[in-house]
This record gives structure tokens, sequence and C-alpha cells, in this order.
């Protein structure tokens, strides 16, 4: 069997050959993964497969340098050397000034444990205490152990068992298309986080049972206090189907979906309309609707009226 080419990842210079945008979707010189236009060969990260012949297209390919793939450690010993980690980081004026402004309290913004990126992008203290090799956002050059340092707020990642697994970069220089980026040093000779799956416990579950699906994890942990409802944040509408058995390990017996309400985006919609059709398969599910507000978090923060559209 002929292995598939490496793909190289759309970019601002290089737009993906089916949609021309610049983030999201991948391709090689034959075939492209497009995260916007349905075909009717869909794959497994939620993406279609679009042969480029059918298209008469001949992409900008240039094929990448191998990078050789670094199993991620444990997601025990992740938690600890994150956590170690952070506890020598500050959050800046800036950031938490930020965060104020979303509507979010001085106690959740501490239980929250956001931090500002290292000025310093040499970890030398922790890598005396760890392994750091197969932790993702670390990575040696030089003989030194680094972080990833791309300027920005660190937004932690956590588990059903509570375990920080990775941190997502809410980036201070944003470009149109991307706000945020993984810590994640796959592209340096280290290890990628993966798509994984934010889980925002409340400070008191009012609802036992249910479960709130939403985009992200500073939205998921801001609609998770206001609701004092257990919220998933998703890393992208295309990564539902890693929320499947996080469901499963927390005992839902009901769930909502909470996507942003920018459903005129056809995306958005083909993925809201997968995930839905999938978990009514096994729990009592319905969709939140509101007005005006993109996101849940600016919904509830103003508090405007959310409804649940149960789904038959």
């Amino acid at each position: 069997m002929i292995e598939p080419k490496p793909f190289v990842n759309a970019k601002k210079n290089n737009p993906c050959p089916i949609c021309g945008k610049t983030s999201w979707c991948g391709f090689n010189d034959e075939i492209a993964v497009c995260m916007r236009v349905p075909s009717d060969r869909e794959v497994a990260n939620g993406g279609w497969l679009h042969k480029l012949k059918e298209h008469n297209i001949v992409p900008n390919y240039n094929p990448p340098k191998p990078n050789p793939i670094v199993k991620r450690k444990p997601d025990k010993f992740l938690d600890r050397v994150y956590r170690d980690f952070i506890s020598h980081l500050i959050l800046s004026a800036e950031h938490k000034e930020n965060l104020l402004n979303r509507g979010m309290t001085e106690k959740e913004i501490a239980a929250g444990l956001y931090r500002s990126t290292p000025e310093s992008k040499y970890v030398d203290a922790l890598a005396k205490k760890y392994n750091l090799y197969g932790v993702p956002g670390f990575f040696k050059e030089g003989g030194r152990w680094m972080c990833v340092a791309t300027r920005g707020m660190l937004i932690p990642v956590l588990n059903e068992l509570a375990q920080i697994v990775g941190f997502q970069i809410r980036l201070d220089n944003p470009d149109k298309n991307k706000k945020y980026v993984w810590f994640s040093s796959s592209n340096m000779g280290g290890s990628s986080p993966g798509p994984r799956i934010h889980v925002a416990r409340p400070s008191r579950v009012k609802h036992p049972g249910l479960v709130w699906i939403t985009e992200g994890p500073l939205k998921a942990n801001i609609s998770a206090e206001r609701l004092g409802i257990i919220m998933l944040g998703v890393p992208g509408v295309n990564c539902w189907k890693h929320a499947l058995p996080v469901l499963e390990h927390l005992n839902a017996n009901r769930v909502v979906v909470a996507y942003d309400s920018d459903y005129h985006k056809e995306q958005v919609r083909i993925h809201a309309r997968a995930l839905v059709n999938e978990i009514r398969k096994k729990y009592k599910t319905g969709i939140a609707l509101w007005h005006e507000h993109k996101g849940l978090d600016d919904a509830l923060v103003a508090h405007a009226e959310v409804r649940v559209k149960l789904v038959s």
C-alpha cells in the first residue's frame, strides 16, 4: 500500500485550494481535506476529502520536512509539570483586565489558573525536576530546554479528572483567522497536545447529569459558573467526536449543544447538526438559543434570555 504524501497546513501565503481560506485545512498535491466545503467523503477530523484532479486544481505544494512523532506523556505527569510551570508565572495586568471585561470575577480568574506566557523561553529549573520529552509546549534546542513563548495568555485545558492536560494561548496579536493557538512543540521536535476537550466545572453543580457543550475553554469556564452546569469546551466545531467519550465518563444523561450563534456559516451548521444527531442516539438532547450575542458566555454575562429547544 502506497503511503499518502504528507499534508501541509493552509497558510496566509498558501491557502486551501478548495475554500481559499488560510487556516484549518490541509492538502498535498493530490487531495485536500477542507473544513468548510462539504463533499461526499467525510474524514475523521470532521472535514471533507476532495480529489484535486476532480476540481482541475494544481496546488502550490512543497512537501514539509518530516518531524518525528513524539508520544505525549500520560495526563497525570502532564498535570504535575504544568502546575509546577504555571506556579512560577504571573497574570499580567492587561490580561487580567481582559478577563474582567469579559465579566469574570476575581475569584473566577483565580480559580481558572490563567497566566501570561513567560518572558523567557528557557525552562532550566523545570527541566532539572522533570523529563520534559513528550510534554507538549517544551522542546530542546542547543542543549537547553525551552518552552513555546508565543506572546499571549495561557488558558489551562482540564480533563474530566481536573488534570491540566494542555493550554490554549490567546494571542496578544491575533490575525483575522486565528485568535488562539495550542501550547504545542510538535514543530520543534516535541509533542502535540492533540484536540483536547476542556471540562469546566462550576463551584457548585446545580444540575447533576446535565452537560452543555460550547466552543473553547474560556467560554466554557464563564458559562459553567453562571449556569451551575458542567460545560465541555471543544477546541473547534469539527472536534465534537472527541467529546463523546468525555460525556460517558461524566455519566451524562442530558446534553445541550451551545455553539456560537454564527449558524450562517455552513461549516458551523454542518458540525453542529452532526453533533446533535450523534448525541441524541444516547442522551436527551437540546439546543441552546439566544439573540444578539455571538457566544453563550456573552449572552449569560449580559443576562440575556437563553432558552433550550429539545430535539426529538
